[in-house]
């Protein structure tokens, strides 16, 4: 089983456990109208249909969907793990509070009937959740942690550990191989790179007797929705395998770099002599963390560009090796450790909730469906060839922003939407109890045999659409849609890489995709988000 899915699983489990002090009411009551059930519907993460189901039992793609839906900090690729089995309560209570912990005080409450029924696990969990008033149990002094947890309960436990989070702070934790770069250069060798990933496994980080350095480059992907004030602090942890005990700092990189074929002599101008971290510290377990929350507050604010960081060593003939990202073991991979305090959901951006979904691609999936909306749909690609030759880039943007226009509007039945219309840019003011804001991005690079711009390959769009937080979401057509790391109410798409599937911005680094930007208010109902057109 995916291990993100064993997380959310068991981080859903604990909802049955913590929601059983509830009584629960049929599903057409109006007991549900005030509550969590009827603020989720509002916000379009529940399907209006007439049948919210409270009571039924929920699925793990369900499940790990309320949680993706949520909260964004959560795996990122958990909603896209389908399985029609029922979920247990101990189960979800041992994952979710391993998701919150960082929310969570330590209190404890074991004083009920069945606790000694528990794993060594399951009571953990139970118990501290209990302690924090997440968990009640039931009027017998039950939990009952082995029975299926239920769509309400799941919702009703996520908006007690959502407020928890909110009044306590939380943390998320950035570590995996497959979304962090780095490099590895030696000013004893300025000439060499490391070739390939598979020679990546450690990283040596030192000054030798001479002074000269070998450092290594990480670069994180930012979780989306923190915006640069709400940080309380951010570590970056390596692994300490064997060498000198170190002292260690990030130098802030300001320009672009690769991962496999840096090197010393097309690197170190970049590397910042003067906006570095402290002194690392020893965490124990053999860790050490370098401060590095002067640095993400510069990155998520948009004041920096994200070109990650050079670890260094800052004396001469210490040397030390630790695990790099690509280490054979998984869990001591570098890691990046935000705390905040999350915003409250104001719903100042609109209501569109964050919504998982595997279908269609990136225009229909900012526009709240599943049906895929391709490149010929949109436009004549010889008109759109003449068009950009009379006229460019400048041209091209507003033959796009028109087609799009007329596009939506003729298919506005089908796409249950009632309105679209242009912004003037990222902050233009909308009605945030009636539209959310889409940005269009159109993109050019000279990349084929033939001199000049060929549009039907030198071209591509892509849409981003603003969620409830102020983040940012997308979809291509090969991926489930996602949260656009890093992005926050101060974000504008237009100045964010090209979707960073390719190799942490590989093809923006290349010069391809700056693009020119349309934005657009849709107005849409909650209610009609997930259909698919008829």
């Amino acid at each position: 089983m995916n291990k993100h899915l064993k997380k959310i699983i068991s981080v859903l489990c604990v909802l049955a456990v913590l929601v059983p002090c509830f009584t629960l009411a049929p599903a057409a009551s109006p007991r549900w109208a005030d509550g969590p059930l009827q603020s989720w519907r509002d916000k379009g993460i529940l399907a209006d249909d007439g049948d919210l189901r409270p009571d039924d039992p929920i699925t793990p793609s369900e499940a790990a969907g309320f949680l993706a839906a949520a909260w964004p900090f959560a795996p990122e690729d958990s909603f896209d793990l389908l399985s029609n089995s029922r979920l247990s309560r101990e189960t979800a209570a041992v994952l979710l509070s391993g998701i919150f912990s960082s929310s969570l005080r330590e209190e404890e409450k074991r004083d009920f009937t069945d606790f000694d029924t528990l794993s060594a696990e399951g009571a953990r969990a139970a118990s501290v959740l209990a302690g924090n008033s997440v968990l009640s149990g039931y009027p017998d002094g039950s939990l009952h942690l082995d029975r299926d947890i239920t769509r309400i309960e799941v919702i009703a436990m996520l908006d007690r550990l959502l407020a928890a989070a909110a009044k306590n702070g939380a943390s998320v934790t950035v570590q995996d191989a497959d979304y962090i770069a780095a490099a590895h250069i030696s000013e004893k060798d300025p000439g060499a790179s490391a070739g390939s990933a598979e020679s990546m496994e450690f990283a040596e980080i030192g000054k030798d007797a001479d002074g000269l350095r070998s450092e290594a480059l990480f670069r994180f992907p930012l979780p989306a929705g923190i915006p640069g004030e709400a940080i309380r602090d951010a570590y970056v942890y390596l692994r300490y395998k064997e060498g000198d005990a170190p002292e260690l700092r990030a130098a802030e990189v300001t320009g672009s770099w690769y991962t496999v074929s840096s090197t010393w002599k097309d690197t170190a101008a970049h590397i910042s002599a003067e906006n570095t971290s402290p002194a690392s510290e020893d965490a124990g377990g053999g860790w050490y963390r370098i401060d590095v929350t002067d640095l993400a507050k510069c990155w998520l604010r948009g004041e920096n560009d994200n070109n990650g960081i050079a670890v260094q060593e800052t004396r001469d003939g210490k040397q030390a090796v630790f695990y790099s990202a690509f280490a054979a073991e998984a869990a001591y991979c570098p890691k990046l450790v935000i705390s905040f305090t999350p915003e409250p959901d104001g719903e100042r951006f609109g209501k569109y909730a964050y919504a998982p979904q595997t279908e269609g691609n990136c225009m229909s999936y900012a526009l709240r469906d599943r049906d895929m909306i391709l490149y010929d749909d949109l436009f004549d690609t010889q008109a759109f060839q003449a068009v950009y030759d009379a006229g460019g880039t400048d041209g091209a943007l507003a033959y796009v922003k028109k087609e799009v226009l007329n596009y939506v509007n003729l298919h506005k039945d089908g796409l249950k939407i009632e309105r679209i219309r242009e912004l003037t840019g990222p902050d233009a003011a909308i009605d945030p109890e009636t539209e959310y804001r889409i940005a269009l991005r159109i993109g050019f690079r000279d990349r084929s045999l033939l001199a000049g711009i060929q549009v039907d390959e030198d071209f591509d769009y892509h849409f981003h659409a603003q969620l409830a937080d102020g983040s940012w979401a997308e979809k291509t057509p090969q991926e489930a849609s996602r949260r656009v790391p890093g992005s926050n109410p101060d974000t504008d798409p237009g100045k964010y890489p090209w979707h960073q599937g390719y190799m942490w911005g590989y093809e923006k680094w290349n010069g391809y995709y700056t693009s020119d930007v349309a934005y657009f208010a849709v107005t849409k109902p909650a209610e009609a988000f997930t259909n698919h057109r008829g």
